[in-house]
């Protein structure tokens, strides 16, 4: 058992494969240099080691068995967007910028057994397109390669909410 000091403000916490443990937040807030950073501490509760992130608001991180972190972050106006950083804390692609016209708001994510990211989400209008794929207003599932490539895009086409993605120990 172990306790620490944390940031300012804290968004969110999660627990890594091998054990460690996430913490998502702010330093600085209502100052005009506001940090957004990951927190990282190992299972004993080492650390921290600390990577800041590019983002603006509230979101969470995870990580895969690999190091490799998903951030989702708030975003301006309707939408919001990952980033993927690879485990030697380089900023490796992002979601930000690639739908047009219709907004993504993405619940949740995920990672696969091959490194993937299942990202659920929703379009806010029909008649735009996510990395010139047209979408369909309503919930979307989306799969990106490690690298960012988007391997595949369903709009299924219905309003809601994702209370959660998740892949099976195979993938």
């Amino acid at each position: 058992l172990w306790s620490r000091t944390l940031p300012d403000r804290l968004f969110y916490v999660s627990g890594a494969p091998n054990g460690d443990v996430l913490f998502l937040g702010a330093e600085n807030p209502g100052q005009p240099a506001v940090r957004q950073v990951i927190l990282k501490f190992t299972a004993d509760g080492t650390g921290p080691s600390v990577d800041a992130c590019i983002g603006c608001g509230p979101g969470f991180v995870m990580e895969d068995g690999s190091g490799n972190r998903v951030v989702l972050h708030a975003g301006i106006l309707d939408d919001n967007y990952l980033d993927y950083i690879t485990s030697q804390g380089l900023q490796s692609w992002t979601t930000r910028n690639r739908a047009a016209v219709a907004f993504l708001v993405l619940f949740d994510v995920a990672f696969d057994s091959e490194g993937n990211v299942i990202a659920a989400g929703s379009f806010s209008s029909a008649g735009g397109s996510f990395d010139q794929k047209p979408v369909a207003r309503g919930l979307c599932l989306l799969k990106f390669s490690p690298t960012g490539q988007l391997i595949w895009l369903d709009s299924l086409g219905m309003d809601g909410t994702f209370a959660g993605v998740g892949t099976s120990a195979i993938g």
